[in-house]
């Protein structure tokens, strides 16, 4: 019988016929045949994730082969997906501690493929089908965890130094400080810098003759006007110490040069004794008490950083340089600013000073020679900004 078009009809078979089929018949003897359509137009063709257009013989062939050499695909064990699930997010969450920005997303990307290249490796030349997702899923939520984390303590981190600069510093320096908190040497940190104290003489028998609310009052008016001066210049309130005041320049940012902290610092105490002279213009229209002050002026070596008890820091400097400032102040003429030689060898080419007596102070054996300042000449610098 022959097929026909849809038809079986009766056909002679040749010898040659005869003589192929059984010798096909003597090949596939103790063999396992498939016979199977593999022309294009057939509808035994369809797409297969390793070929676009694969004849659908060829997978039972695929299939009886793996039977016969004992290749079986095997799913991985349960406690091996769940291992992978908790290293995967643990290294990607132990990542998160030590590392920040566009190097932390990197490494993470590394991680996650080399993970998954590792599934893979596995799938194709050991035959181990290992979880894919869970442990990818696992390891891009630690990684937005630790980044949802991060981006918490940076906002923490911005609101804490402002709270503690923004009324001791420009607006400039604490943006400053803000982009880079390790400038604040939480640790405490050696650096130059100079030291101005400021102190109203006779205030606390002013005080006394004034009710309480007014003594905060006149305070606070004073205050105001001597703050704005200091940032104006560059400065920073470091505390105010009932009626005085400590101010630092060169902290918690360092200036381009040394001689810019202490030519701030003397241009700062003039201007301040300008002001208080106009307040007391004020004051004596308003038959308030006149407040006079004095103004000292040290340039030396501090530590700078973060001062205080686990529960309550304060950034701050000490040293011996900040004492000689506080016992210049002391010393310095009313209505005047007295300053040390460490400062005047920096400003001596830009203030009309006069020498006084060598000022002898408690714990040095030497005398310092100090310099009162009359006046200041051009400045080498813009008041305004406090950029170097």
């Amino acid at each position: 019988m022959r097929e026909v078009g849809n038809r079986l009809e009766e056909a002679e078979i040749t010898p040659d016929e005869v003589f192929g089929a059984v010798a096909l018949l003597s090949e596939l003897r103790n063999r396992i045949a498939l016979l199977g359509v593999t022309a294009t137009a057939s509808t035994d063709i369809r797409p297969m994730p390793l070929a676009g257009a694969y004849p659908m013989v060829g997978t039972v062939a695929t299939a009886v082969q793996n039977l016969l050499d004992r290749r079986f695909l095997r799913a991985a064990p349960g406690w091996m997906d769940l291992a992978a699930i908790l290293a995967l997010g643990l290294l990607v969450g132990a990542l998160g501690v030590t590392q920040r920005g566009s190097r932390y997303a990197a490494l993470v990307l590394l991680t996650l493929t080399l993970y998954a290249a590792g599934a893979y490796w596995t799938f194709v030349y050991g035959r181990l089908w290992v979880d894919l997702f869970h442990p990818l899923a696992s390891g891009m939520v630690a990684y937005v965890g630790s980044a949802l984390v991060a981006y918490v303590g940076e906002q923490r981190e911005k609101a804490a130094i402002k709270s503690v600069f923004s009324r001791i510093v420009n607006k400039e320096v604490m943006e400053e400080l803000i982009a880079d908190p390790e400038a604040l040497a939480l640790g405490g940190a050696s650096r130059e810098v100079t030291i101005l104290f400021t102190d109203i003489k006779g205030f606390t028998s002013l005080s006394e003759a004034m009710p309480p609310a007014g003594v905060v009052q006149l305070l606070n008016e004073y205050f105001t006007e001597m703050v704005e001066i200091v940032f104006k210049h560059g400065g920073m309130l470091d505390k105010y110490i009932g009626d005085a005041m400590m101010l630092v320049f060169g902290a918690p940012r360092p200036y381009g040069s040394r001689d810019e902290a202490p030519r701030r610092a003397v241009r700062c105490a003039v201007e301040m004794q300008k002001k208080m002279r106009q307040l007391q213009e004020h004051y004596r229209e308003r038959s308030l008490p006149m407040l006079r002050m004095r103004i000292g002026v040290n340039t030396g070596e501090v530590v700078a950083g973060n001062i205080g008890s686990i529960k309550r820091l304060e950034y701050s400097v000490i040293g011996d340089a900040v004492n000689l400032a506080s016992r210049l102040e002391s010393n310095a003429p009313v209505d005047g600013v007295l300053i040390s030689q460490y400062t005047y060898q920096h400003v001596a080419d830009e203030v009309i000073a006069h020498k006084k007596p060598p000022l002898v102070v408690k714990g040095r054996q030497q005398p310092v020679d100090v310099y009162e300042i009359l006046d200041v000449k051009e400045p080498s610098y813009a008041a305004e900004s406090t950029h170097s």
